[in-house]
């Protein structure tokens, strides 16, 4: 059921305007004041998303409260972390200002919901908030609550573990891996094998796409079973380096991951590593999908770009056969965020393409292969985006 906003939560989302102290009411009707609250075990799991906006993103969890919510002195809603660093803006007051606080807004629709402080984290007005219990949205108002909720980015759930500085411990923080765990059932996935060069940094540039949730460096297209990086590079096995990409359709459809795909590669050019021939070499252009619905849609968007381009593509795309795929050696997966010791943000579609769409030696494959193939006096750059 649609909730509707107070005159309090428009005054403080619309005005910049706070909650009265100690009264912690969520728009749509839950208290998390200290007197309602007997100790931290009745505190109800779940999510605060702002209350204006259809489709509003997560912001802040229960796992993120502080102890502090139980004392009487906890005048508002205090959060020590967002569920996400780019769900919420930070606003810096201009040095002349007379208010030096951080303000804190959602940013999605941009409407004040309180105030950072730092290493004391923060403070937020509940009535400026929806409160969505984890018992619904995993009940049978799942879909409906999942509707409210709408897509958001999928960069705070990584699958497996932290990947900086090579590390092998949990990264997952409590609030991330309660909504990862209930999104994850509830969402729909859909999976494309996409070859572009270098798996190492295809890869980092795709894990940065909005609604990517899950990728993996591997080997597709050729003919030896269980194939190691060693046997790719002996050119005698047929396969390509590739990237799996799992994601979510209702983000990211199937037209806008094949342009993004077109986009950070020339896919005029056989890029073969070092052979000329078309559906030859590792480094080739080339897609595996995993139906005749998804096949037709990157037809489409293939034609598209090859009338933009005015040449002849070299990609070429396939049906995924059993056993087509073959993840790659461990050392090679997200590769570049082990070695940039960087936390991947997830960008806008337009932010992407600025990033990534155009053709650049450490997206379409080694700089060798590119030397190589003295290509670059027949290029005329690189493919546009249709989105």
């Amino acid at each position: 059921r649609r909730v509707g906003v107070t005159s309090q939560a428009k005054k403080v989302l619309l005005e910049g305007g706070t909650d009265q102290p100690n009264i912690q009411l969520t728009n749509n009707g839950y208290d998390f004041s200290a007197g309602t609250l007997q100790s931290k075990s009745f505190l109800p799991e779940g999510i605060f998303m702002c209350a204006i906006g259809f489709g509003s993103v997560p912001l802040f969890s229960t796992a993120d409260l502080p102890p502090s919510i139980l004392s009487a002195s906890a005048g508002w809603l205090s959060f020590e972390r967002p569920i996400a660093d780019d769900h919420v803006e930070l606003i810096h007051p201009d040095k002349l200002d007379l208010d030096q606080r951080i303000e804190v807004v959602d940013a999605r629709t941009g409407c004040h919901v309180g105030h950072y402080f730092g290493s004391d984290g923060f403070c937020i007005n509940a009535s400026a908030l929806n409160f969505v219990p984890l018992e619904k949205i995993s009940g049978d108002h799942s879909k409906e609550c999942m509707d409210v909720i709408g897509p958001f980015s999928w960069r705070s759930f990584p699958e497996d573990v932290a990947v900086k500085n090579d590390s092998k411990q949990p990264a997952i923080i409590p609030s991330h891996e309660m909504l990862r765990k209930v999104i994850l059932s509830k969402v729909e996935k859909e999976e494309i094998i996409l070859g572009a060069g270098c798996f190492w940094h295809v890869e980092f540039a795709l894990r940065r796409i909005p609604g990517v949730i899950d990728t993996v460096a591997g080997y597709a297209g050729g003919t030896l079973p269980y194939p190691t990086y060693k046997d790719i590079c002996s050119g005698t096995t047929g396969h390509a380096e590739v990237v799996k990409v799992v994601f979510d359709p209702t983000v990211c459809d199937t037209g806008k991951l094949i342009d993004c795909w077109l986009a950070m590669h020339d896919p005029t050019v056989v890029r073969a590593h070092g052979k000329r021939a078309r559906e030859t070499g590792q480094y080739r252009s080339c897609a595996f999908v995993s139906n005749e619905k998804m096949k037709k849609i990157a037809s489409d968007t293939m034609k598209t770009c090859q009338q933009q381009l005015g040449k002849e593509l070299s990609s070429e795309v396939k049906l995924l056969t059993t056993n087509g795929f073959w993840a790659a050696e461990e050392r090679h997966q997200r590769h570049d965020e082990r070695r940039r010791s960087v936390e991947l943000y997830t960008l806008s579609f337009e932010q992407w393409l600025l990033k990534y769409g155009r053709r650049s030696a450490p997206v379409t494959g080694s700089s060798e292969s590119i030397r190589a193939e003295h290509f670059d006096d027949l290029d005329d750059g690189m493919a546009r985006m249709m989105i």
